[in-house]
């Protein structure tokens, strides 16, 4: 099997199991806010976003980009017992990082006001820690397998926990006011859900790659040395794309968490493709820059067509089918119109699709800085844009909400990827193909055109269905997918 279709192999997989997640996590939000229309439980739904935004930050800081790192470092060797070693002391440094950090977090949170976050969000966050350590233990487990472009298991691993948390949930909120603490059953539904795909991860990876955590001083020093570059940047773009939410919960009335930081959660499970996507491609990236420029200059172009294809369809129709794709995943109690003194999460969902076009392109861009270890790059860049975002937010969320928040998310991620495409340049010389991208907004836009005039006579799932049916059909009269791509996809 060729490389280019080992790569599309792995992202497949890894894609069709975060849309099975995905799909859960859809569910699972539409009980989560289903909770706001039973009198008494108003603000629930607030609550539990505002509880894993407030651990995103402490966690991101935890992975300090030591995952990508460890995707890296392990695609430059083929020894095996140095591989064991790469792995056995990533692992270890990341428990460590993890539990040192989500302890801070469950503490801290206690130092904050009750009137921003309650006791019921305090003692959440300290629950929710233990999801975040065994969902970030399990992908660090699993670095290994995604070098070797081998994810099925843990993919399935992760469909498997999901189910059963989104199982737990639905049944607490069913029965949630029969059910004692029914609060932090829902907290604790993610808990179960991390312990099984960590259980399933680290065994399967542990019968296909003996490994053990190691402490080895020298290196973890070396690798920390490497990864603070790229770690802080990556806490930069999480603050700048997450702080939003968490300057609400201080300046704005807690129902605006829940309009925003939920259509927020939607734009993150998209989000997560491209990543998906350029984590696959970063081995033979890598390799590729220590071979030949225009093998690295042709992969990228590629991925930039790949990228563009997921991005520009997504967008026009999210854009276009927000009301009625945030009416199918959330309580219609937050949409416009049914908010009191608030737009409603479908403009909310609007502005922030706009936004996830520039973030897919940013990706590859930021891939190819660390492929060609010129990720310390990347800090400079990430700290224009979170100065940018917090700045714009602080000055204007007060005044104008959640609309303020998702205007400055685009503002901040046309900086990103002008700032990061002109870094790149210096290190890669792109050449990315103009007349495709083109004919890629052309099919887009038809699919739009075609989905705008008849959202009003098709239910909304089948409709998406049918969008892409429609983009895909004029892929192949457009010339998008071209021979030599279908070739290398095709070779054994």
């Amino acid at each position: 099997m060729t490389t280019a279709r080992r790569i599309l192999s792995s992202t497949a997989i890894q894609v069709f199991g975060k849309l099975l997640t995905a799909i859960l996590s859809i569910i699972v939000i539409k009980y989560i806010t289903g909770l706001e229309s039973i009198p008494g439980l108003e603000g629930i739904p607030a609550e539990y976003k505002l509880i894993y935004t407030y651990l995103t930050f402490f966690g991101i800081v935890a992975d300090f980009g030591l995952f990508t790192i460890a995707v890296r470092e392990l695609s430059q060797t083929e020894d095996q017992q140095e591989k064991e070693f790469i792995l056995g002391n990533i692992f270890g440094m990341r428990f460590f990082t993890i539990l040192t950090a989500m302890t801070l977090a469950s503490l801290f949170v206690f130092l904050i006001p009750l009137e921003n976050y309650t006791w019921q969000v305090k003692v959440g966050v300290a629950i929710a820690a233990v999801t975040t350590v065994l969902t970030m233990m399990a992908s660090t487990t699993s670095s290994i397998l995604q070098v070797h472009l081998k994810m099925e298991l843990p993919t399935i691993a992760l469909v498997i926990g999901k189910i059963i948390m989104t199982a737990y949930i639905a049944y607490v909120v069913i029965f949630f006011q029969q059910i004692a603490y029914a609060f932090y059953h829902l907290i604790f539904a993610g808990v179960v859900g991390s312990l099984v795909t960590f259980i399933i991860t680290y065994a399967y990876t542990k019968k296909v790659f003996p490994f053990a955590p190691k402490f080895h001083p020298t290196y973890w020093k070396k690798v920390f040395k490497e990864a603070l570059p790229y770690g802080i940047a990556i806490i930069l773009s999480t603050l700048y794309f997450k702080i939003d939410v968490l300057l609400l919960s201080f300046l704005r009335d807690k129902n605006e968490i829940a309009i925003y930081g939920y259509p927020s959660s939607v734009i993150e499970l998209i989000s997560i493709f491209p990543i998906y996507f350029m984590n696959s491609v970063l081995p033979t990236l890598t390799r590729a820059f220590d071979e030949s420029k225009e093998k690295a200059k042709k992969i990228l172009s590629l991925s930039f067509n790949f990228l563009s294809l997921l991005a520009l369809p997504m967008v026009v129709g999210g854009v276009i089918l927000a009301r009625p794709l945030m009416g199918f995943i959330m309580n219609e109690e937050f949409l416009t119109g049914n908010v009191m003194g608030h737009y409603g999460a479908d403009v909310a969902f609007q502005l922030l699709m706009v936004s996830t076009v520039f973030s897919f392109l940013t990706t590859l861009f930021s891939f190819s800085l660390i492929a060609s270890g010129n990720q310390s790059k990347l800090l400079k860049i990430n700290l224009y844009g979170v100065l940018f975002n917090i700045i714009t937010n602080l000055i204007f969320i007060p005044a104008y909400g959640f609309v303020a928040a998702g205007i400055t998310t685009i503002l901040s991620e046309i900086i990103i990827i002008s700032l990061t495409y002109h870094t790149a340049k210096k290190y890669v010389s792109f050449h990315f193909d103009k007349k495709t991208f083109g004919k890629i907004a052309f099919a887009a836009a038809v699919m739009g055109g075609f989905v705008f005039l008849v959202q009003y006579h098709v239910p909304v799932m089948p409709l998406v269905g049918i969008g892409a049916l429609v983009f895909i059909m004029m892929l192949l009269p457009l010339k998008i997918i071209t021979p030599e791509v279908l070739e290398m996809v095709k070779k054994k």
